[in-house]
């Protein structure tokens, strides 16, 4: 059984990436509605792409 939240292996616009006033970021399934409170910041996009942009990069270890 599949969950809202899992990624669904295609390329076409399932998920967003939203944004409440504390600068906190949620992956969101395109079907439910946007909580209040909560913006959209990115998307619709895939589930990769939104989790790129809801994941902090990743830097190398100084030295």
């Amino acid at each position: 059984m599949t969950q809202p939240f899992d990624p669904t292996g295609t390329p076409e616009p399932t998920h967003l990436v939203l944004v409440n006033a504390a600068g906190a970021r949620s992956l969101w399934p395109v079907y439910l509605p946007v909580p209040a409170g909560w913006a959209t910041e990115h998307g619709p996009a895939s589930h990769e792409d939104c989790l790129r942009a809801v994941t902090p990069a990743q830097s190398a270890p100084p030295g």
